[in-house]
């Protein structure tokens, strides 16, 4: 395993730790709807050169997930399922719905 002296762990240790403190520790108390992960993808594929639809991977932009939520009239008490959930978006957006009307 190749470990780099500079940092002194694995590459893979040392983004993860990264990833953790300087991105999930600021998500975590950022109060949004918004899809990390697919943001994360989206621009990760941006730069592969391709945009993933050849693969079949396409996500569903934020104001999509949003107007569903609006439509269906998300409550604190319901119940969510996505059964083509990739990264997560109608589910991030459908928990935060139900969180801002949640009483506690």
């Amino acid at each position: 395993m190749l470990i780099c002296s500079k940092i002194n762990c694995t590459p893979l240790r040392h983004y993860a730790k990264y990833i953790k403190e300087n991105i999930f520790e600021s998500i975590h108390t950022i109060k949004n709807s918004d899809d990390y992960l697919g943001i994360f993808y989206s621009e990760f594929m941006r730069f592969s050169g391709g945009d993933g639809q050849t693969l079949g991977i396409v996500l569903t932009p934020t104001h999509i997930t949003e107007l569903f939520c609006d439509l269906v009239d998300l409550k604190a008490s319901d119940k969510m399922l996505d059964p083509c959930c990739g990264t997560g978006g109608f589910l991030i957006t459908a928990m935060d719905y139900m969180l801002l009307r949640a009483k506690k």
